[in-house]
């Protein structure tokens, strides 16, 4: 019965963050989601420390607590569970993404059996003192993320590049007319045409040539092509 309610409440839970999970932002959902798991984890392995829970005369508020915090636990993790998928096809270049996230993908579901395979094994070894490690993985998580992730919503995925990587800069000067003005325009990396990208290449070239449809339309100009 407690599976069954915990497996409902994820999906109320998700539909719920689906409302806002653009207008909030990344960073500020996934810092206080990873600090939470790690409070519930603490909570949880202090009960266990302290309670026989296989004892039926053991003190029903405890267990009631227990209980409790898989539920807490479960509202915690709604936000990670959701940004991770969104994440990882975001940040990663266009001729890369693909690999990208089926790397992301696969390394999660991985690690996902890794733990499903160790866990009973290490709840028998060291008992309560498994849950700390959960306790360090999510706040150590979360200083990562609070030191090194770059916000993403409200980004495209062109934006989202520049974020990473400079932009390509194409500069248009005008040679026909003497006028020595120049006219700069930037374009995301995304909108630059990849020349010669083998099917496993994870460092395709660039060809910049082709960026500029519009903006030489009823005049002839000399285009000077730079990248920073």
């Amino acid at each position: 019965m407690i599976i069954g309610v915990w497996g409902a409440l994820a999906l109320f839970w998700n539909t719920v963050f689906m409302t806002f999970i653009d207008k909030v932002g990344r960073r500020k959902l996934l810092i206080p989601s990873l600090f939470g798991m790690g409070a519930v984890m603490c909570v949880e392995a202090t009960l266990v420390r302290y309670i026989d829970f296989s004892d039926p005369k053991a003190n029903p508020d405890a267990l009631r607590a227990a209980i409790a915090m898989f539920f807490a636990f479960s509202l915690f993790f709604t936000a990670l569970g959701m940004i991770s998928w969104i994440y990882q096809s975001e940040i990663f270049p266009t001729p890369i993404r693909a690999r990208g996230s089926s790397l992301a993908t696969a390394t999660n579901w991985s690690l996902n059996l890794i733990f499903a395979q160790c866990s009973p094994i290490a709840l028998t070894d060291i008992g309560y003192r498994y849950f700390y490690c959960f306790v360090g993985f999510n706040w150590a998580a979360m200083v990562v993320v609070w030191a090194f992730y770059p916000e993403t919503a409200g980004r495209s995925l062109e934006e989202v590049e520049d974020v990473f990587s400079g932009k390509s800069v194409v500069e248009l000067s005008d040679q026909g007319t003497g006028d020595e003005s120049t006219v700069v325009a930037t374009a995301p990396r995304s909108q630059i045409r990849h020349k010669g990208l083998h099917p496993l290449s994870m460092h395709p070239t660039d060809d910049i040539v082709s960026i500029i449809e519009t903006s030489l339309s009823g005049s002839e100009k000399g285009i000077e092509v730079k990248e920073v």
